[in-house]
């Protein structure tokens, strides 16, 4: 599938992770299967998600672009997370 929006190939039918090709960053509160699958169907469209998660090695961890290890109800944490996409899901 070429995509009309970034003019790239990006269809992928295995659960190696694309990584965003676009500068496109998508950040996602909560790594479990939720946010792993969200991080397989970006991948496919070439965009980088960004998950926090209070575990070391959440299910969305080993797909996701950059995976950022803190609690919800760190402020900081949050707030530093929050400075590095373009959206936010949770």
């Amino acid at each position: 599938m070429n995509s009309p929006k970034f003019g790239i190939d990006v269809c992928r039918n295995d659960e190696q992770p694309v990584h965003g090709l676009s500068e496109v960053v998508v950040g996602v509160l909560g790594g479990g299967q939720l946010g792993r699958m969200m991080c397989q169907a970006a991948s496919q469209m070439a965009i980088k998600v960004m998950v926090l998660d209070p575990q070391e090695n959440c299910p969305a961890s080993s797909l996701a672009y950059h995976h950022m290890v803190g609690s919800f109800d760190e402020s900081t944490k949050v707030e530093e997370f929050a400075k590095r996409f373009s959206f936010l899901c949770n």
